[in-house]
């Protein structure tokens, strides 16, 4: 095991290190990965469960209201009474239905729901519908109010009622077992995954340590080597012919690579030598250059200057594009909110049509009870009058009264309806003005969008306007820069002549620094020195 660990190269130990950490590290997560995936199934799960308690809370609620309808109607006999006993029937069905659906799977459940609907079925079969029914031979006339009453102190149907909430308590009571059973499981699933992530954790850590430990020895060894060699290369005062000692693994490739790059060293020292000779020549032919620069660095200097006058002219003409922009722009903005205001006239005009077409609306619906009661009248009129035709001699004066009342129930209907055609004829008025404001609301609206499009459209001509203006007083800035430049440049022609010749002494130095490299055919190659003195190197 160990001939085989000396024989993997560096990178390979690297990569066995590293990949021994990785599948711990990937062992956990893939632990951790399952446990979470497990507790947010579980999690699911009690939303689910949640959900199934909420729809028995509704289906409880449902049978209270329906319980709560039945005796309404039974005391009072309006039939506004039977509305909660409706909405809680319709309630109820939705929320068994909805039960049976979350627990198809649950077969004890689907059992207890079937009771439940029976029970449910039975307790309006045999309890509400029969005192609803009775209650209603009451107001007809068919039946008294006492046998209602008889029937409600029997109680037929608080047995069933019972059995349903009893039925609602079982069904809850499983769901908040499995809740507790699901919070349990959860529990031990989050001790397991924190037992297995600190012990994994631990066991990553003392693994990195370790491969930190058997790393640093791996690599400093061969280091040290190298550095202690280097620096017998440095010490040699420039002797280019030295070359470092063989090296096993990757770092004999690094002697390799910095065997390579003496040489290239080498090379380049050698070219510099010929090319100080280069420098010297060609110093000469920029001094030459510099004089042709200079004369066409002053022309560049007078262009710069009628430049300069024609972009200050152009400046001054954009700034007064710019403040006409901008004025523009403020009589636009001041135009939007003119028609902005108008829209929200226009606007409150609609309203206060809408509200005057709903009030006579309402005054047509007030005449139609007026309508309604004269109707009404008039029916009772008729029955005393016929009453009072029985009665004979002593029912004539209630006969008489009763055709008056006639007669005036017959003419306030006749003028309910006459009413009614003119409240009628005023809600289309009404209408039909209501729809004119609302399209002379739209044309507002168009109006401001109009406006508001003017204002965006100056406000971006402002804009563009403006950058223009900035724009050609930075072009007027660069301008004047560069003539600051160009006078500058016609100073830096003459240094430049005098640093030609400042570059052919430093060309004659370069030469004489140069020298002091030891390059090959200027003496035999050195062998390979002895291990100089051990230099210490941090680990």
């Amino acid at each position: 095991m160990n001939t085989l660990w000396t024989k993997m190269g560096i990178g390979t130990r690297l990569y066995a290190g590293f990949a021994l950490i990785l599948v711990i590290l990937i062992t956990l997560l893939t632990v951790a990965y399952v446990n979470f995936s497990k507790l947010n199934e579980a999690n699911q799960w009690n939303e689910h469960t949640h959900e199934v308690l909420g729809a028995s809370q509704e289906m409880l609620e449902s049978l209270i209201n329906m319980e709560t309808g039945e005796r309404g109607y039974a005391l009072t006999g309006a039939q506004a009474s039977l509305e909660p006993f409706v909405a809680g029937q319709a309630a109820f069905k939705k929320a068994l239905t909805h039960v049976r659906t979350l627990t198809s799977d649950n077969a004890a459940q689907q059992e207890r729901l079937k009771k439940l609907e029976e029970a449910e079925q039975q307790w309006r079969a045999t309890a509400a519908e029969p005192a609803i029914a009775l209650r209603r031979a009451s107001v007809a006339g068919t039946a008294t109010v006492e046998a209602v009453i008889a029937f409600e102190q029997a109680a037929k149907g608080k047995t069933l009622m019972d059995q349903m909430r009893a039925i609602l308590g079982e069904l809850a009571g499983a769901e908040q077992t499995l809740l507790v059973e699901r919070a349990r499981n959860a529990a031990t699933m989050q001790a397991t995954t924190r037992m297995t992530l600190i012990g994994g954790g631990a066991l990553a850590v003392v693994l990195s340590v370790l491969l930190a430990t058997i790393l640093a020895r791996m690599v400093l060894q061969p280091l040290r080597a190298i550095l202690l060699a280097t620096e017998d290369l440095r010490s040699g005062e420039g002797d280019l012919t030295y070359r470092l000692p063989a090296l096993s693994a990757e770092f004999g490739q690094v002697a390799t690579s910095l065997n390579g790059f003496i040489q290239k060293l080498h090379d380049i020292i050698n070219e510099v030598r010929k090319g100080t000779e280069t420098i010297a020549s060609a110093s000469q032919e920029i001094a030459t250059g510099n004089l042709d620069l200079s004369s066409r660095t002053e022309q560049q200097a007078s262009s710069l200057e009628e430049t300069a006058s024609s972009m200050e002219e152009l400046t001054s003409t954009v700034k007064q594009n710019a403040d006409n922009a901008r004025q523009a722009t403020a009589m636009a903005g001041s135009a939007a909110d003119v028609a902005t205001r108008g829209s929200a006239v226009v606007g409150q005009v609609v309203h206060t049509m809408t509200a005057i077409n709903d009030s006579a609306k309402k005054i047509a619906d007030i005449i139609g009870v007026i309508d309604g009661i004269a109707f009404q009248t008039n029916i009772l009129a008729l029955n005393a009058a016929v009453e009072a035709a029985r009665a004979g001699e002593q029912g004539r004066g209630f006969a008489v009264v009763a055709t008056e009342v006639r007669t005036l129930a017959h003419r306030s209907a006749s003028a309910a309806k006459e009413i009614k055609a003119l409240i009628n004829d005023s809600v289309d008025k009404v209408a039909a003005g209501t729809q004119l404001v609302g399209a002379a609301g739209d044309t507002m609206d168009e109006i401001v969008g109009s406006v508001r499009r003017v204002t965006d459209i100056m406000t971006e001509i402002s804009a563009a306007s403006a950058e223009q203006e900035s724009g050609i007083m930075q072009v007027n800035q660069a301008i004047s820069e560069m003539d600051s430049v160009t006078q500058q440049n016609a100073a830096l022609v003459e240094q430049a002549a005098a640093a030609s010749e400042s570059m052919q002494d430093q060309a004659r130095q370069l030469e004489q620094l140069v020298n002091i490299f030891k390059l090959e055919g200027a003496g035999q190659q050195r062998p390979v020195a002895p291990r100089p003195r051990k230099l210490a190197l941090a680990a």
